[in-house]
């Protein structure tokens, strides 16, 4: 958690070997691009889909 505004900057799922880093937290770039989109269902009205990425409503399949 960010100890000036309480929210989360990382997140994990069970034994996922995958650890997820909140955007909103970067200050620069990080020259790494997004692998994939989650949590679709949970989108705003106004975000666009370019479907340049692999997307899900929720958690990917594991492999």
């Amino acid at each position: 958690f960010c100890s000036v505004c309480g929210c989360h900057l990382v997140a994990s799922r069970g034994e996922s070997p995958n650890v997820l880093l909140r955007a909103a937290t970067l200050d620069e770039d990080p020259g790494l691009r997004p692998q994939r989109h989650i949590w679709r269902s949970h989108d705003v009205p106004w975000l666009v889909d370019g479907g340049m990425i692999p997307s899900y409503p929720e958690w990917p399949p594991e492999k």
